[in-house]
């Protein structure tokens, strides 16, 4: 079991509803990031509550200024530097984070501050797992993911971080690691990498896993079935989920209310691999990064915006009205 990590351009966009045309295009606001450091790594990002954005490459890490500035900080100190890659990194609030060890099969996961930029103070949780992607549940715990079932399948785990256990939630997803994403109320929406279907799993049943027995992928509801990879997966403040991967043609957006998946197609390239959303000013965003150069290092990257219209405005919008984000994602064999 391993996993390559490839190179990523990275953008952010506002979110608008299922438009009726099946690709929608639209212009990208953009400013140029830190370039890669290497090959086989690609960027890990998350958002802070006030929308800036914490970017990492290869044990480099960096604040964003304000949120919509071209600007960005290094972070000094940074230990343990290149074990903490990272492979994903999470925010739960403005001062915790965790990121995955990265690399090539298990490593730890570590927890610093993320809005500390002269000392993150990096606390490994001397753990040992396939950490694909991660989620936080709560302040105390996350899900992860990755190739952690019998076999090498992957499953996803929660991680209690006051304790540092683990344990096996759902098991034996797909044959590859995939995607999931949580919603405001709890409930994760799970990929199933052997044949791009979606799950949902409810908070009260991920609740008597986490106490109980695991849970497989058949006992979720299956919720639709994607046309594209399901390598990411992020859910939006109106519950549509947003999906995309390795070499993916643009960004999948699934809207439950119409039942619909729309390709949303960015400005630049369109081979597209890591998709995220968070909340600023009472607006919804989507962030996604932009995998331009597979398997080639020292590629500049770029971060961008668009404002959102409100739902209920859409509709006197031009229907190719779209989106920008922030990515990375890891590709096990």
């Amino acid at each position: 079991m391993y996993r390559f990590k490839l190179p990523v351009v990275v953008l952010a966009v506002a979110l608008a509803t299922v438009p009726v045309v099946s690709d929608v295009c639209a212009d990208w606001t953009q400013f140029a990031l830190p370039n890669l450091s290497g090959a086989f790594a690609p960027t890990a990002v998350t958002v802070l509550p006030d929308g800036r954005y914490v970017f990492a490459n290869q044990g480099a890490y960096y604040q964003q200024n304000s949120f919509g500035a071209a600007g960005y900080t290094a972070y000094s100190n940074v230990s343990p530097g290149n074990s903490a890659d990272p492979s994903f990194l999470a925010v739960w609030d403005a001062t915790h984070a965790v990121a995955g060890g990265g690399g090539f099969g298990s490593s730890d996961l570590y927890r610093f501050n993320p809005s500390s930029i002269s000392a993150p103070t990096f606390v490994a949780q001397s753990l040992s797992l396939n950490n694909y992607s991660g989620v936080f549940r709560d302040a105390d715990g996350l899900y992860v993911g990755g190739g952690n079932s019998a076999g090498g399948t992957h499953g996803i785990a929660y991680v209690d971080l006051n304790t540092a256990t683990t344990k096996l939630i759902i098991t034996n997803i797909s044959t590859y690691s995939c995607g999931f994403a949580r919603d405001a109320a709890g409930n994760l929406y799970v990929g199933d990498n052997d044949d791009q279907k979606v799950y949902k799993f409810t908070a009260a049943q991920l609740s008597l896993a986490i106490a109980g027995t695991p849970l497989t992928i058949e006992d979720g509801t299956f919720v639709y079935q994607s046309g594209n990879s399901l390598g990411t997966m992020a859910v939006d403040g109106l519950g549509r989920i947003w999906s995309t991967g390795y070499l993916a043609n643009g960004l999948q957006m699934y809207d439950p209310f119409s039942n619909t998946e729309t390709s949303v197609i960015p400005g630049l390239t369109n081979r597209n691999y890591l998709v995220t959303t968070f909340s600023v000013g009472g607006l919804d965003y989507v962030a996604y990064t932009d995998q331009a150069n597979p398997f080639q290092g020292g590629t500049a990257q770029y971060y961008g915006f668009i404002a959102v219209p409100e739902p209920g405005t859409v509709g006197l919008v031009i229907a190719g009205l779209a989106f920008l984000g922030v990515s990375r994602r890891n590709y096990r064999r």
